[in-house]
């Protein structure tokens, strides 16, 4: 079931008002959750309303929360609003309580607290596995295995983005992201560079992917009207496979000009093409349907039974992410 326009624009509200509570909203967090945000399209939310104004705009949250407690989808919503404030493993004084007052207002059960305690603890981030990709010399098999990768990752990624699971919906988008993280460190082992998971983590950031901004808003944009599945696995789709893109353009470009280079490139200056490679990928999507329908057929019924597993507390988050990373 989705949730009205209005319903659609309190959550939103809600999602900016824990992201500002804890006095610590700098410009990188405004900027991350602008790139959030925009990427919902305006014409699923009431008429004259802007996606980046939420940002700034005075918001009553009693108001938002009294339209939230008659929503169906509210449980959905503040599952949207904690990954927000504690994807990192922690959270600050103001999301804490901007999250207690959300909780009681909404009338969320302790199941549903526990269970997103348990995704999130910091116990459950555990480093990623190492990648199992060596350095291919040869220019030809190197840039087809990277678009091989490419395709793989992002065709499995699209599959977790059209899972709108009740409670699960939060742990498919971090699997997601744990496949983003993969893809950076397969595609610069490919080109004979080690790069560590946090600077992997940072890049992804600073391209507005991985964030908990995303995670968040990609789960509340599950429920509008009008943006269900198909949507949620486009986007995951197109921002994975612009991941490997502007990877293989930053080596190639480097490659040529004879100089070594970053492991890395820095978030800024790829942020363009990122955003060029992505609108790219959105575009071509359907001629990679193909792809997308084997690897649902492929690996759809293990995402289902991990994700019952981690549900019922027999697996946790980090052992998800490695075995769908390993799909």
């Amino acid at each position: 079931m989705n949730v009205s326009p209005r319903e659609a624009l309190a959550g939103l509200r809600l999602l900016a008002f824990v992201a500002r509570a804890d006095d610590r909203f700098d410009d990188e967090e405004r900027r991350v959750l602008r790139l959030a945000i925009e990427g919902i399209d305006p014409k699923l939310l009431p008429e004259g309303t802007r996606p980046e104004s939420l940002i700034e705009e005075t918001i009553d949250l009693g108001v938002e929360l009294e339209i939230l407690a008659k929503s169906p989808r509210k449980a959905e919503m503040y599952r949207a609003a904690y990954s927000l404030a504690c994807s990192d493993g922690e959270s600050a004084e103001g999301e804490r309580a901007a999250l207690a007052r959300a909780r009681e207002a909404l009338g969320i059960g302790a199941d549903v607290d526990a269970q997103l305690d348990r995704l999130f603890s910091p116990a459950q981030a555990k480093e990623p596995r190492k990648t199992g990709f060596e350095r291919i010399d040869d220019v030809g098999l190197r840039a087809a295995a990277v678009r091989k990768r490419t395709l793989e990752c992002s065709a499995l990624a699209a599959v977790l983005g059209a899972f709108p699971v009740p409670g699960l919906a939060v742990a498919t988008d971090l699997a997601v992201v744990a496949l983003q993280l993969s893809l950076v460190r397969d595609v610069a082992a490919m080109w004979g560079r080690d790069v560590q998971p946090e600077r992997a983590r940072a890049l992804l950031a600073g391209l507005g992917v991985g964030t908990g901004a995303r995670i968040a808003v990609a789960n509340l944009a599950k429920l509008l009207p009008g943006w269900g599945s198909a949507v949620g696995a486009v986007a995951a789709f197109a921002s994975t496979f612009a991941v490997g893109g502007v990877l293989q353009s930053h080596y190639e470009r480097a490659s040529v000009s004879r100089t070594l280079g970053p492991a890395l490139p820095e978030a800024r200056d790829v942020a363009d093409a990122f955003a060029a490679e992505q609108d790219r990928a959105h575009a071509d999507y359907a001629s990679y349907e193909a792809a997308v329908a084997e690897a649902s057929v492929r690996s759809k019924p293990t995402l289902q039974a991990l994700e019952s597993d981690l549900a019922r507390g027999r697996i946790t988050r980090s052992e998800l992410e490695s075995r769908v990373a390993a799909l």
